[in-house]
């Protein structure tokens, strides 16, 4: 991770492929292993950097958590429309708007003119 862009850093926590402790962690051992050399940093103050990262991965657990059992209420509040689109794509393999609508039981817009 040392030399990914923060981009690919944040993906990475998004996909859940490394925590904010982990990427704490791993900076940590290298600022111990590097500064001797390069003299960077006056006071390194590890405790309190690996408790904030700490308190993100739980924050970040808290969101994702959230997220997850709001969509899974927003499918099981809609399982009978999405049951009726799931059925007229095995039936037609793509439907357009208005179709989604009409199983949604949806008005659909008169057409702009």
């Amino acid at each position: 991770m040392s030399f990914k862009s923060v981009k690919q850093i944040l993906a990475a926590i998004k996909n859940k492929e490394v925590s904010a402790s982990e990427l704490t962690s791993n900076y940590l051992e290298r600022i111990k292993k590097h500064d001797d050399s390069l003299n960077c940093f006056i006071s390194l103050t590890e405790k309190s950097a690996m408790d904030k990262a700490k308190m993100i991965d739980k924050e970040v657990r808290r969101i994702l958590g959230e997220a997850y059992q709001r969509a899974k209420q927003i499918l099981t509040d809609n399982k009978e429309a999405l049951e009726k689109v799931t059925l007229k794509l095995l039936e037609q393999e793509t439907i357009d708007g208005e179709t989604v609508l009409q199983c949604l039981n949806k008005p659909v817009p008169e057409p702009v003119k």
